[in-house]
């Protein structure tokens, strides 16, 4: 027998709708091409290995969340941009999408395998 936990506390609630208009905010913003300064931070020691994603070849699957405040999806973006035939896959979620979204996420590397 399957046990149904309970929905949202309205505090949880208050907070999922709150993040939801950040997020929202933030993608509303002017889009650049630039990376976010965390991961500008990560790619300025040595650009080649930006660049090199061209060279991979064998089949690559990048997830994110959706409203990932911490690794904004924009950078899943320009990642998946630079790999050949990437797939690339958002889910509802921020930075824990692996586990708020992960039935989803299960059912997206399953498809990607086969």
């Amino acid at each position: 027998m399957q046990s149904l936990s309970p929905g949202p506390t309205r505090k949880e609630g208050a907070q999922n709708k709150q993040h939801r208009k950040k997020c929202v905010a933030l993608r509303n913003q002017k889009e650049t091409t630039a990376f976010t300064p965390r991961a500008n931070a990560l790619w300025k020691a040595d650009n080649s290995n930006f660049e090199d994603l061209k060279n991979v070849k064998v089949p690559v699957l990048v997830a994110d969340g959706r409203y990932d405040l911490i690794d904004p999806p924009k950078n899943s973006l320009m990642i998946a941009n630079q790999i050949p035939f990437a797939w690339l896959a958002f889910f509802d979620g921020g930075h824990s999408f692996v586990f708020q979204s992960s039935k989803q996420l299960s059912a997206t590397v399953n498809a990607f395998l086969q």
